[in-house]
Protein backbone atom coordinates (compact mmCIF):
# COMPACT_ATOMS: atom_id res chain seq x y z
CA UNK A 1 0.00 0.00 0.00
CA UNK A 2 1.35 3.44 -0.83
CA UNK A 3 1.87 5.83 1.90
CA UNK A 4 -0.48 8.48 2.56
CA UNK A 5 0.20 12.05 2.74
CA UNK A 6 -0.74 14.54 5.63
CA UNK A 7 -3.59 15.87 3.24
CA UNK A 8 -4.71 12.36 2.41
CA UNK A 9 -3.94 10.35 5.87
CA UNK A 10 -7.00 7.33 5.32
CA UNK A 11 -7.55 7.99 1.63
CA UNK A 12 -6.77 4.48 -0.37
CA UNK A 13 -4.56 4.75 -3.38
CA UNK A 14 -6.03 6.32 -6.41
CA UNK A 15 -9.15 7.26 -4.84
CA UNK A 16 -11.12 9.81 -6.42
CA UNK A 17 -12.26 13.24 -4.27
CA UNK A 18 -15.70 13.87 -4.65
CA UNK A 19 -17.03 17.05 -6.56
CA UNK A 20 -19.87 17.39 -8.84
CA UNK A 21 -18.13 17.33 -11.93
CA UNK A 22 -16.34 13.82 -10.54
CA UNK A 23 -19.24 11.93 -9.63
CA UNK A 24 -19.97 8.83 -11.53
CA UNK A 25 -22.05 9.17 -14.71
CA UNK A 26 -24.62 6.16 -16.05
CA UNK A 27 -23.83 4.47 -19.23
CA UNK A 28 -26.95 4.40 -21.25
CA UNK A 29 -27.26 0.99 -23.57
CA UNK A 30 -29.24 2.39 -26.94
CA UNK A 31 -30.59 -0.17 -29.51
CA UNK A 32 -28.07 -1.64 -32.00
CA UNK A 33 -29.23 0.13 -34.55
CA UNK A 34 -27.82 3.53 -35.20
CA UNK A 35 -29.33 6.20 -32.89
CA UNK A 36 -29.13 9.76 -35.09
CA UNK A 37 -30.52 11.59 -33.11
CA UNK A 38 -30.72 11.84 -28.99
CA UNK A 39 -31.96 14.86 -26.56
CA UNK A 40 -30.81 15.21 -22.88
CA UNK A 41 -34.40 15.05 -21.13
CA UNK A 42 -33.58 15.56 -17.26
CA UNK A 43 -32.14 13.24 -13.95
CA UNK A 44 -30.27 13.81 -11.26
CA UNK A 45 -28.32 12.84 -8.32
CA UNK A 46 -29.80 11.39 -4.83
CA UNK A 47 -28.89 10.26 -1.80
CA UNK A 48 -30.57 6.88 -1.09
CA UNK A 49 -29.11 5.73 2.45
CA UNK A 50 -26.66 5.68 4.77
CA UNK A 51 -25.13 2.23 5.28
CA UNK A 52 -24.24 1.03 8.71
CA UNK A 53 -20.07 1.61 7.95
CA UNK A 54 -20.70 5.46 7.76
CA UNK A 55 -20.80 5.17 3.89
CA UNK A 56 -23.31 6.72 1.50
CA UNK A 57 -25.26 5.27 -1.15
CA UNK A 58 -26.46 7.14 -4.25
CA UNK A 59 -28.31 7.17 -7.15
CA UNK A 60 -27.10 9.02 -10.32
CA UNK A 61 -29.91 8.89 -13.13
CA UNK A 62 -30.07 10.08 -16.83
CA UNK A 63 -32.91 10.50 -18.89
CA UNK A 64 -32.02 10.69 -22.74
CA UNK A 65 -35.21 11.34 -25.48
CA UNK A 66 -34.38 9.42 -29.07
CA UNK A 67 -36.15 11.57 -31.89
CA UNK A 68 -35.69 8.45 -34.26
CA UNK A 69 -38.04 6.33 -32.49
CA UNK A 70 -39.74 8.61 -29.44
CA UNK A 71 -38.82 6.64 -26.76
CA UNK A 72 -37.10 7.78 -23.69
CA UNK A 73 -33.97 5.62 -22.05
CA UNK A 74 -32.97 6.28 -18.56
CA UNK A 75 -29.98 5.17 -16.97
CA UNK A 76 -30.26 4.65 -13.25
CA UNK A 77 -26.23 4.29 -12.11
CA UNK A 78 -25.70 3.29 -8.14
CA UNK A 79 -22.38 3.92 -6.16
CA UNK A 80 -21.18 4.54 -2.63
CA UNK A 81 -19.22 7.32 -1.01
CA UNK A 82 -16.71 7.04 1.78
CA UNK A 83 -15.47 9.33 4.23
CA UNK A 84 -11.85 9.30 5.44
CA UNK A 85 -10.17 10.33 8.95
CA UNK A 86 -10.98 14.32 7.71
CA UNK A 87 -14.44 13.70 6.61
CA UNK A 88 -12.64 14.11 2.89
CA UNK A 89 -15.81 12.32 0.31
CA UNK A 90 -14.02 9.58 -2.13
CA UNK A 91 -16.09 7.47 -4.69
CA UNK A 92 -15.48 4.14 -3.07
CA UNK A 93 -17.75 1.63 -5.25
CA UNK A 94 -19.52 1.86 -8.35
CA UNK A 95 -22.39 -0.13 -9.75
CA UNK A 96 -23.56 -0.76 -13.25
CA UNK A 97 -25.83 1.07 -15.15
CA UNK A 98 -29.44 0.04 -15.50
CA UNK A 99 -31.07 0.91 -19.03
CA UNK A 100 -34.84 1.18 -18.45
CA UNK A 101 -36.98 2.40 -21.87
CA UNK A 102 -40.53 3.67 -22.05
CA UNK A 103 -42.78 4.94 -24.90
Amino acid sequence: MASATSDEPNRPPGATPVKPENLPQPDIKFPKRKVESVKPYGGGVRPLSWLRSGDLEISNEEMMLTRDDGKSYTGVLKFTISFDAQHHAFVKKVGKTKTEVSD
